[in-house]
């Protein structure tokens, strides 16, 4: 089952890897922020960007969310 956490926003990555470091792979299958690619027109020119689909929230795909909570 996935779960939305909201986190603050533009620190979803390092949520995800102060997670990965402090939490057991065995409470999460996966641990997530959605991303896309995006054409930008910056300074003239066309550029592809990465950016959030949800700022302020990671997904975390678990089975035991009771235990992942504590």
């Amino acid at each position: 089952m996935y779960y939305a956490v909201q986190v603050v926003s533009r620190k979803e990555k390092s949520t995800i890897k102060s997670i990965k470091e402090r939490v057991t792979n065995d409470l999460y299958n996966e641990c997530f922020y959605p991303t896309r690619e995006m054409n930008r027109k910056m300074h003239g020119t066309w550029t592809v960007v990465q950016e959030t689909m949800f700022p302020g929230y990671i997904f975390i795909d678990s089975d035991k969310i009771k235990e992942l909570s504590s």
